[in-house]
């Protein structure tokens, strides 16, 4: 996760991309804030603002991302905060997603989830979309059936 944030930092440093300072600002200060030991999550979460402004959802985001030890964990502290916490909670839970994978996600969660078997069937289509193009995603095995097994409990 640090070393995403990190080549993130990097990109947005480039040429082409200007006038992203606040961002860079705010992915920085989620660094400094994830690796400061004494510093609580509340504390931190207040420093970086509310998360109403996009730097600051992401700076939020991103720091409950890189302190947590599980998805759960990482989403519950994004969304336990006066701001905006359905937007830090989202961005948190995107990240935490994509770094944990779908198995990660806690059953009584999915279980309460509006849409399900729509939301499975639309992330098949788009994986299936993204096998036959050739798009690799990081972590993803060499055989798509050893996928299968992700979609048991699905329709």
């Amino acid at each position: 996760m640090r070393q995403a944030v990190r080549q993130t930092l990097t990109i947005l440093k480039s040429e082409s991309f200007l006038n992203n300072e606040d961002t860079q600002n705010a992915l920085l200060w989620a660094l400094k804030f994830a690796d400061d030991k004494a510093l609580t999550a509340q504390k931190a979460i207040r420093e970086l603002g509310e998360g109403f402004i996009a730097e600051e959802a992401l700076a939020i985001a991103v720091y409950c991302a890189l302190k947590a030890k599980s998805y759960t964990e990482g989403v519950l502290t994004a969304v336990n905060h006066d701001g905006n916490s359905s937007g830090t909670g989202s961005i948190c839970g995107n990240i935490l997603g994509a770094l944990y994978g779908y198995k990660a996600l806690p059953k009584d969660w999915l279980a309460m989830l509006e849409l399900r078997d729509f939301l499975e069937h639309m992330t098949r289509i788009l994986h299936q979309a993204a096998s036959i193009r050739g798009i690799r995603f990081a972590g993803q095995r060499e055989n798509p059936a050893e996928f299968a097994g992700m979609w048991a409990d699905a329709p």
